[in-house]
């Protein structure tokens, strides 16, 4: 009961955002366990989608000071698209994995999503963040564009590639916001 309240609260956020693209929220930063956000994420996804193995692989990581709602936001957008790049794979996958990494003297927590889908359209993985950037049929191309956009808020860094076997998406977070950093 408490992650299906958690995820209204999250879904409304989205509806938010998609109507307030261009409009800057101001974030609420709260130290989080980041396993615990991405195993809610998974929780709420997996019993929608038996047929779909996930798996998080939990790195020894400090609290992360984040907006938790926004980033529940991110990692729902990309189990999403995950799932929807899964759609036709016969044993599909979708993992997490997370560490501590230290980028120019200053703590980060790296998440990293791969699935076993078809992975991103060559003629938009360049631009996949721009808005209105899809390959789906019935996608609006805003998913991506505001994943990052939030990614951005919080300073930190997302970048997206096609592995051997599907997608791989990497983020950076500080697990510190900076007062100069917060507006």
């Amino acid at each position: 009961t408490k992650t299906i309240i958690a995820q209204v609260d999250v879904l409304r956020g989205l509806v938010s955002a998609f109507s307030n693209f261009a409009e800057r929220e101001k974030l609420c930063f709260t130290r989080t366990d980041i396993n615990d956000l991405i195993g809610e994420s998974i929780q709420l996804f997996s019993r929608q989608h038996e047929k779909i193995s996930f798996q998080l692989e939990k790195g020894n990581l400090e609290l992360v000071e984040l907006d938790r709602n926004k980033i529940q936001q991110v990692l729902n957008n990309l189990l999403l698209n995950a799932i929807d790049a899964c759609e036709e794979v016969e044993s599909p996958t979708v993992n997490f994995d997370t560490k501590s990494k230290k980028i120019n003297s200053r703590n980060y927590c790296e998440i990293t999503i791969k699935d076993n889908g078809q992975g991103f359209d060559k003629n938009i993985i360049k631009n996949a963040f721009e808005p209105y950037q899809t390959s789906k049929k019935h996608g609006k191309g805003l998913g991506l564009a505001i994943v990052k956009s939030i990614v951005d808020e919080h300073k930190g860094e997302i970048a997206i590639s096609n592995s051997n076997i599907g997608a791989s998406i990497k983020i950076y977070l500080p697990t510190k916001q900076i007062q100069g950093d917060i507006e």
